[in-house]
């Protein structure tokens, strides 16, 4: 299956004006930052654009979209096999550190260890 060309445009777009949260993940994320995992950002995956993708891990993190685009695409994703992370309405403005704590948790659970948050 081949992907739209106009997804790969958007994604190109979105990658050139990051949202306030964006940003400071992808300072976290970058060069193998956070345990050593490759993360992409903007990816076009399953025909939706994600904030951020490690395809290694088969884990994707969702920024925008507004309440119901992120329900819609986080059972898309999950219906793929992805893992899927989105911030929390009650996470503060920018709040990057409480998706990185439910990132660290996820790939605990991928690792089958005990983790101490959730």
């Amino acid at each position: 299956m081949r992907h739209d060309p106009a997804m790969f445009h958007k994604a190109r777009v979105l990658r050139q004006v990051p949202l306030p949260i964006e940003a400071h993940l992808w300072q976290n994320l970058r060069d193998r930052r956070f345990r050593g995992l490759k993360f992409r950002r903007q990816a076009v995956v399953a025909g939706r654009v994600v904030a951020f993708l490690c395809a290694s891990r088969r884990v994707v993190i969702l920024v925008d979209g507004g309440e119901q685009g992120n329900i819609h695409a986080t059972r898309a994703l999950q219906q793929v096999g992805l893992c899927v992370i989105v911030p929390d309405a009650a996470d503060p403005p920018g709040g990057s550190a409480s998706v990185l704590q439910r990132l660290a948790a996820a790939l605990d659970r991928q690792d089958g260890k005990v983790t101490g948050t959730g």
